[in-house]
């Protein structure tokens, strides 16, 4: 069996498959992060905003009992 002799073209080629393969594992690697984070930030801005109601809650009885202050 003869092996033929890889050009540097074939090899360029070869090279560009490989790099053009990792950078697709990398996109779709950093597109599940991206969901991720997403989520992460909806959790974040649904309980800031479940804090903000706690917060004007405490200060309506605050000011209702006579705590708020002037």
């Amino acid at each position: 069996m003869i092996k033929k002799k890889k050009t540097l073209e074939d090899m360029i080629d070869g090279l560009a498959i490989v790099t053009a393969r990792g950078f697709d594992e990398v996109n779709k690697r950093l597109d599940k992060i991206d969901t991720r984070l997403d989520r992460v930030e909806f959790h974040m801005n649904t309980h800031e905003r479940r804090i903000e109601i706690l917060e004007d809650r405490v200060r309506m009885i605050s000011t209702k009992i006579g705590l708020a202050r002037k």
